[in-house]
């Protein structure tokens, strides 16, 4: 028989407690669910609708020059090379962008996000003048309020934005 610290006993038995806790939450009743959709509000404002078509290549590759130049405006990502211990900080910069198939929509999400795939010619380090192949999935998400497609992040950013 294992022996376990009373500390790891006493945290397992705070987890389990709160799992059941959050198992017992009260569901609404037919009638209280009834009145929150006549009222016809909802936590986002209406919108434009989701395009019946998925983003395009313009669209995903807005999205990721996007996300890259957060990264670096911020100075770059700094990594380090495990097995050399070599530190660098990655600047990636796209020289060219072709999306070759079809988005594909999330499961289990809402309708208009997508997983797009981009074939890219890039470079990873300022100063590079010889780009490199890479392929990069990016999560585009419908931002009903303005009406365009955005990365999954900055929706998430919107949205807690508006609340």
């Amino acid at each position: 028989m294992h022996k376990y610290p009373s500390s790891l006993l006493s945290l397992a038995a705070i987890a389990a407690a709160l799992a059941l806790s959050a198992c017992g939450g009260s569901s609404p009743s037919a009638s209280e669910e009834g009145q929150a959709s006549d009222d016809g509000q909802s936590s986002e404002p209406a919108g434009e609708p989701v395009p019946a078509e998925e983003p395009s290549e313009s669209d995903i590759v807005s999205i990721l020059e996007s996300q890259y130049a957060q990264i670096n405006a911020g100075g770059g990502m700094a990594v380090t090379a495990t097995a050399s211990g070599k530190s660098m900080v990655l600047k990636p910069k796209i020289w060219e962008a072709h999306k070759d198939e079809p988005c594909r929509p999330l499961p289990q999400s809402d309708p208009g996000e997508y997983e797009c795939s981009l074939n890219l010619m890039m470079t990873m380090r300022e100063g590079d003048n010889e780009p490199g192949k890479h392929a990069e999935r990016v999560h585009v998400s419908w931002d009903e309020v303005e009406g365009e497609w955005v990365g999954a992040g900055e929706l998430r950013e919107r949205r807690k934005k508006r609340k």
